[in-house]
């Protein structure tokens, strides 16, 4: 699968190569879909806790949303924390809160524990509305 842009992802230059192995005799706990950043996190959390895991993957590892961004992890969401807090309950939407504030130093430290070469980088970043009944001056 081709992504439109001129820049290609290094996810997106590596060769497809599929892995058809039966797995239906296999018996795991949690089936994670998809194989970016959030995924493979997940599996590897879980896996430390205990539970047997099997990642499915459609294209290449880190190829949907990771490799078709800048890979950023954000500490913010699509969806406000009014929102969240009225889908379910200001104790949730703490707790939502809580935890994306510890996802980028989680991932630092997996980085460091797996000694994975890359370019991981905590930066400032900004958010902005194009509407202007959006935006707080």
């Amino acid at each position: 699968m081709n992504r439109d842009g001129y820049n290609k992802s290094i996810w997106e230059n590596v060769k497809f190569a599929p892995q058809n192995t039966a797995y239906e005799l296999e018996i795991y706990d949690t089936v994670i879909v998809g194989a970016g950043i959030t995924g493979l996190t997940l599996g590897l959390e879980l896996q430390q806790r205990g539970q047997r895991c099997l990642i499915l993957e459609q294209q290449n590892i880190g190829f949907g949303t990771t490799g078709g961004t800048t890979a950023h992890i954000n500490t913010f969401f699509d969806e406000s924390y009014d929102r969240l807090i009225s889908k379910f309950g200001e104790d949730k939407a703490q707790t939502i809160a809580d935890h994306a504030v510890k996802v980028p130093e989680k991932i630092k430290q997996i980085i460091q524990q797996h000694q994975i070469d890359c370019e991981f980088d905590v930066c400032k970043f900004y958010l902005f509305s194009a509407e202007k009944n959006r935006t707080n001056n």
